[in-house]
């Protein structure tokens, strides 16, 4: 059987790539895709026979990795990964075909041909067809011939030999590792008396300790390990050492799918690094560790794809590492603007310009209603409007390493590509607070009034920290919580020279949502959204399974895309548990899921009640569509703001709030109890959001704060 390896650099087609597949298997071969984007999500179903998405395996690479797979250019970059995947040169070493299908793959396919010299490399779905066919079409002793032909020289296969002589040392510790899983708690002194040995140089050392540290937080008590932790640190003289082991622990909790003990010092440490480094003007290693920190601190594992969150419990703590760095602060120095925003034109019709990050999913009756304006003239920009600068939205390195060198050669290719759209726009309004934010601010907006709007997901991100402050006239906020948390952990929001700050619900149509329902709809628990952790719909199936307990015509409403378990390890084990909910419950009826909706008001005339089991939140549209349906809202009072003086329960009516799946069962039993009970909260339910944020209230506040 032949097989044949595609190296993708982007989003490969689809339809092109299900073709190629059909053919390839109808000529006898195996194919398998290696992508720098989710191709295990995005290409499940066209009948691969493996697929590997690269950068999610990369998490446990260690920090050295990071501070330089990115570093030239994205063809290396892939190669990066594609050099360091098992799994890309397992199958590499078994393939006849080696197949790049973008032109920034082209370098890691002629390098594996280099090392794996019986390969023919190919660039595109067609030639690789081709190169089967031919193959089929070939004797044996006619392709041996091509095989010896096609040899590399000496130099090369010494090299690819070096190479793997690395690995293999690396392969080395690992299985040290693995050995002090086994015996961990029997043989911690063992493990600190080789830690500890002076025989060690100090990057095997942080190397060993990262290894043999994980490998023992299985078995071994905390603070036994925080202890032996402590004496390897100790005995590290310089930064980098420090950082290796620290950070290094960080990220091998996050490859092995835990919540990392201690991020805050995985993530200073690597700080004090870059600090070190810009000390000696190396601006490329400081920009390199800075992002790696950042990457640590505000990593999805941490944060997004957690039911906990360090940042959440101490917002002010959290980023103080942050605050302390010398590179940090030279990235985020304000640059100012030369002149003030100007007021509204009173001869024309006010220039809006809408930028998003790609994401339209909040902006789309804002958009329209603005649209419809008959004082306003209405653009939208996205990353692709940009031109070349898109480059450096889509790798920071290339906006942070000029700033800390002192060139101007991020801000040129800002001016250059964003200029004539700041020339053009009287106001410019920046949805979802993301690079294309920090882009955007790169460049001095003139007289043009500049206004960010922020969603609870980038507030766990590292892009709010890195905004240029002084050039944001007003920045916005979907909650009263939202604002909490990031004025928190970026006190100069409370400075004097800040943006104004305002507090806008998103825009929503409520009232299109609304229809009759169904005959049977209380006994329906509607859940909108349980794509990712952060809404929990495992705390959902509790509530299902206690209010099932008492009776048994209640179900389970899931109305979104399927859970998606390739953003991160936490993602994927915690989505590998609710899929054993779905086995279990679906079957018998308990759960149905509809998918995703374009009208979700279809699905909603089913739903009795709402149920939003999220430990983080915003200004969520779906719970207030269904509410606005007549679902009776039960909401969770969402964990990472439960501390905080705004969120739910200052957010909604108090009753709607509960704290426990006990509580949250008992109020969807008591407002289903009879019909008529049900109806009447219903209702109550339905005014309330109509008078509170239904697009024709929410519309009065962006028009005053837009139009001035």
């Amino acid at each position: 059987m032949k097989e044949v390896l595609l190296i993708a650099a982007y989003t490969p087609g689809r339809i092109a790539v299900a073709e190629a597949v059909r053919r390839l298997h109808e000529a006898g071969a195996t194919v398998y895709l290696a992508g720098m984007t989710d191709v295990e999500s995005t290409h499940a179903d066209l009948g691969l026979d493996g697929l590997r998405s690269l950068r999610l395996p990369a998490e446990g690479y260690g920090a050295a990795f990071f501070r330089t797979a990115r570093r030239g250019i994205f063809a290396e970059e892939i190669w990066a990964h594609v050099q360091r995947d098992p799994w890309v040169r397992k199958h590499a070493r078994r393939a006849q075909v080696l197949v790049a299908l973008h032109n920034p793959a082209v370098y890691s396919v002629w390098r594996l041909a280099q090392q794996y010299p019986r390969a023919e490399a190919r660039f595109g779905l067609t030639p690789a067809v081709e190169a089967v066919l031919e193959r089929n079409a070939r004797s044996t002793a006619a392709a041996a011939t091509e095989w010896v032909r096609r040899s590399p020289r000496p130099a090369q296969v010494t090299s690819g030999a070096r190479a793997g002589a690395r690995r293999s040392a690396r392969t080395v510790v690992r299985r040290a590792a693995t050995v002090s899983r086994a015996v961990a708690g029997a043989r911690l002194p063992m493990w600190r008396r080789l830690l500890l040995s002076p025989r060690l140089s100090e990057r095997a050392r942080a190397e060993l300790a990262v290894e043999v540290i994980s490998g023992l937080q299985q078995t071994t008590e905390g603070r036994d390990l925080d202890i032996l932790t402590a004496a390897v640190v100790d005995s590290l003289r310089t930064p980098r050492a420090r950082a290796d082991l620290l950070g290094g622990l960080v990220m091998a909790a996050i490859a092995a799918g835990a919540q990392p003990r201690d991020v805050v010092a995985g993530y200073a440490a690597e700080l004090r690094y870059a600090d070190s480094l810009l000390a000696k003007k190396d601006t490329v290693g400081a920009t390199d560790s800075l992002l790696l920190a950042l990457r640590m601190a505000f990593h999805r594992a941490v944060h997004l794809d957690s039911t906990l969150s360090p940042l959440a419990a101490d917002p002010a703590g959290f980023t103080a590492p942050l605050r302390e760095s010398t590179t940090f602060r030279a990235v985020t120095a304000q640059s100012g603007r030369e002149q003030q925003a100007a007021g509204p034109p009173t001869d024309r019709p006010l220039r809006l310009l809408i930028a998003t990050n790609g994401n339209t999913n909040f902006i789309g009756e804002l958009q329209a209603l603005l649209a419809a304006h008959p004082n306003a003239e209405l653009r939208i920009i996205d990353p692709t409007d940009v031109g070349r600068a898109k480059t450096l939205s889509s790798d920071p390195r290339r906006m942070v390493e000029p700033i800390l060198s002192g060139s101007r050669r991020a801000v040129n290719i800002a001016e250059r590509e964003i200029r004539p759209h700041l020339d053009w726009a009287d106001v410019l309004f920046v949805d979802w607070c993301t690079s294309f934010a920090r882009l955007l601010t790169l460049v001095d907006p003139g007289t043009t009034r500049v206004m960010v709007r922020l969603h609870s997901y980038e507030a766990f991100t590292m892009w709010p920290v890195l905004l240029d402050l002084s050039r944001i006239d007003d920045l916005i906020f979907v909650s009263e919580h939202v604002r909490d948390l990031t004025v928190a952990q970026l006190p100069a929001l409370t400075s004097a020279q800040r943006p104004a700050i305002h507090v806008i619900p998103n825009a929503m149509d409520l009232k299109r949502v609304i229809r009759p329902k169904t005959a049977d709809a209380r006994f329906t628990i509607a859940m909108i959204g349980f794509q990712v952790v952060a809404k929990d719909v495992r705390w959902a199936v509790q509530v299902l399974r206690l209010v099932r307990a008492q009776d048994a015509r209640y179900r389970l409403l899931l109305i979104g895309s399927d859970f998606q378990t390739t953003h991160s390890p936490a993602a994927a084990a915690y989505g590998a548990a609710f899929q054993q909910d779905l086995d279990e419950l679906e079957p018998i009826g308990a759960i149905t899921r509809f998918g995703h909706a374009d009208d979700v008001g279809e699905p909603l005339a089913e739903a009795g009640t709402i149920l939003c089991s999220s430990v983080r939140e915003g200004s969520p549209v779906g719970l207030l569509e269904a509410a606005a349906s007549g679902a009776v809202p039960v909401v969770r009072d969402w964990p990472f703001f439960a501390a905080m003086p705004h969120g739910p329960r200052t957010l909604y009516p108090p009753d709607w709030v509960v704290d426990t799946p006990e509580q949250a069962a008992d109020r969807i039993l008591s407002v289903t109890a009879d019909e008529d009970r049900w109806q009447q909260e219903s209702g109550r339910s339905s005014a309330e959001v109509l008078r509170r944020w239904d697009l024709s209230v929410v519309d009065d506040d962006y028009e005053r704060l837009i139009f001035g």
